[in-house]
């Protein structure tokens, strides 16, 4: 808020894009149109059969199912259905989260 407040003054009809994660915290947060809707997916310490995977900062939903359709070996094509399944494995080396649209006026 401090950052638009500075900018509507000094700079009056300026935008701020922004986004903010934090993975631990499930925090995925943003202004920015390009990013909403979409998904950070987030890869650690992969087994050797998914060493070639790499974490995806704006993946599509088509990208993410075909993702966790591979992880997770089905044919499943729900995302929260795989999303789900996902969240259930406790041998967990990745983490998949969504972009949720926050505008700057409704931050605390």
């Amino acid at each position: 808020k401090m950052w638009q407040m500075i900018v509507d003054k000094y700079l009056p009809g300026a935008e701020i894009i922004y986004s903010a994660e934090e993975t631990g915290c499930c925090l995925f947060c943003t202004n920015d149109p390009d990013l909403i809707g979409k998904y950070y997916i987030d890869i650690w310490e992969p087994p050797e059969e998914f060493e070639d995977e790499e974490s995806e900062y704006e993946a599509t939903e088509e990208y993410t199912v075909q993702f966790l359709q591979r992880v997770l070996k089905t044919e499943e094509t729900d995302i929260d259905k795989l999303l789900e399944k996902a969240e259930e494995d406790e041998d967990t080396w990745f983490a998949v989260n969504k972009w949720q649209n926050c505008p700057i006026s409704e931050l605390n």
